[in-house]
């Protein structure tokens, strides 16, 4: 099973986010497409994900928040990025853990 993630982004503070325009040629088609993206940083919970509602066959957790990216250096200086929303994963119950935010990979057994 998978665990799905869903992100709640407040669409005032969405439009005021900077964009980037980048373009790229089709090698199939031949035609030029131009996109318009935004940038967005996901940031985990300092305290891990936090139970917001159990249902029959899933569990709502918060695990983070959406946020205007910052660069190191205004981070430094103390800057915070804009919060977007919430960051919500859906658990199965029963199925895979909680987020974690331990940078050790999973250990897996791999049958060869």
């Amino acid at each position: 099973m998978h665990t799905r993630f869903s992100f709640t982004i407040d669409r005032k503070k969405f439009d005021k986010l900077p964009s980037f325009n980048r373009s790229w040629v089709n090698q199939s088609t031949g035609e030029t497409v131009q996109v318009e993206d935004v940038r967005l940083e996901f940031v985990p919970s300092k305290n891990g994900p936090e139970v917001i509602r159990r249902y029959e066959d899933k569990t709502m957790l918060k695990v983070g928040f959406i946020a205007e990216p910052t660069t190191k250096a205004e981070r430094e200086a103390g800057k915070k990025g804009l919060i977007l929303g919430d960051a919500i994963v859906f658990e199965p119950v029963g199925g895979a853990a909680a987020p974690s935010h331990s940078s050790a990979p999973p250990q897996q057994k791999i049958p060869f």
